[in-house]
C-alpha cells in the first residue's frame, strides 16, 4: 500500500473483501466464516424476492423501516410481530400500531406508529407492485434513488430505506457502526480523496440524513462500479459490501482492533502502518 517513494496508497478492495471473508465469527449461536455469512445472505435476498407474498413483503419492508440505530437488536422480533398481528394492514390503526410496538420494547413507539401508517397508507394508493418498485430503485441505485416516494414518509431517512431495500435486493445497504469504523480502519475511506466522492445534497428538509453517510454510500457505489457490478455476475455487490465488513466488525474486529490475529493485517492499512507506539484499540 506505498508507491515507489514510500507515499501510503489506498488499500486495495478486493484484497480487503477476500480477507475478511476468510474470518470465522460467531453469530446466533453459530460459527461461519464471514464469507459463509454474506452468502448465506445473498441467498435470504433472492428467496424473499421469490417466495414472499405482497403482504410479507409489506410486513418485513416496515420492520425494516423502524429500525433507528441499525443494531438489528429489535428487528427480527418486529418481523415476527408484524407477520402475527398485521395480516390485514388496511385495518391498522396509529393506536393500534403504537401497542404492537410497546410490546416488542420500541423505543419511539408515537413516531414508529406514524410512519406505520403513512407507510400502509401510501402502499395502498400507490397500489404496489413490489416487483415494479425493486425494478425502479435498481434502475436508480447509483443516484441513491431519491425520488422514491418512501422518503415523504415521516421519520424515514435514507439509511433506513436502503436498509429496507438490502433485505430484498443487493444493490443497497445500510453503513452502520461497524462499516464506518472498518472503513476507516482499513484505509478504504482514502478512495473518497482519489475519487472525490461527495455527498449527496438532500436540502434542509431533510434533517435526519447525515451528509457522512451519504459520502460513505456513494464510495461503496463506486468500489462496486469499479468491480463489475451489475454488469458482471459475479461482482461484488453493495449488500456483499456491507455485510462482509458487518459480519467482520461485530464479530472480530469491534472497539478493539486485534491486529495481531487479523487474517487482513497484511492488506489493512492499521495492520500493517499502525505506529509502534499506537496500539491498535487507539486507531478508530
Amino acid at each position: 500500500m506505498r508507491d515507489e517513494s514510500g507515499r501510503l496508497e489506498p488499500p486495495d478492495v478486493g484484497e480487503v473483501v477476500a480477507a475478511l471473508r476468510r474470518q470465522p465469527v460467531a453469530y446466533q449461536g453459530r460459527v461461519q466464516t464471514v464469507g459463509e455469512w454474506v452468502d448465506a445472505c445473498k441467498r435470504s435476498i433472492h428467496r424473499r424476492r421469490e417466495q414472499d407474498s405482497e403482504v410479507a413483503v409489506f410486513q418485513r419492508f416496515l420492520a425494516a423501516l423502524l429500525e433507528r440505530q441499525m443494531s438489528g437488536e429489535t428487528y427480527e422480533l418486529r418481523v415476527s410481530l408484524f407477520r402475527e398481528q398485521l395480516r390485514r394492514p388496511e385495518q391498522l390503526s396509529v393506536t393500534q400500531a403504537e401497542e404492537m410496538l410497546r410490546s416488542v420494547n420500541y423505543r419511539f413507539p408515537p413516531q414508529g406508529a406514524l410512519t406505520m401508517v403513512e407507510f400502509r397508507d401510501l402502499w395502498y394508493e400507490l397500489g404496489w407492485s413490489w416487483g415494479g418498485y425493486w425494478a425502479l430503485a435498481e434502475t436508480n441505485w447509483e443516484t441513491g434513488f431519491l425520488d422514491d416516494p418512501l422518503l415523504n414518509v415521516k421519520y424515514i431517512g435514507l439509511k433506513t430505506r436502503d436498509f429496507a431495500l438490502s433485505e430484498y435486493s443487493d444493490h443497497f445497504c445500510a453503513l452502520d457502526v461497524h462499516i464506518k469504523r472498518l472503513m476507516a480502519r482499513t484505509g478504504l475511506v482514502w478512495w473518497s480523496l482519489v475519487w472525490r466522492a461527495e455527498a449527496c445534497a438532500l436540502g434542509p428538509d431533510r434533517p435526519w440524513n447525515d451528509p457522512w453517510y451519504h459520502s460513505l454510500r456513494n464510495l461503496v457505489v463506486g468500489f462496486c462500479r469499479a468491480d463489475g457490478f451489475p454488469e458482471r455476475p459475479d461482482a461484488l455487490t453493495p449488500a456483499d459490501f456491507d455485510r462482509t465488513l458487518w459480519f467482520f466488525g461485530q464479530g472480530f474486529c469491534g472497539a478493539k482492533a486485534p491486529c495481531e490475529a487479523c487474517p487482513a493485517a497484511g492488506v489493512c492499512l492499521t495492520g500493517r502502518d499502525a505506529a509502534p507506539d499506537a496500539g491498535p484499540s487507539d486507531v478508530v
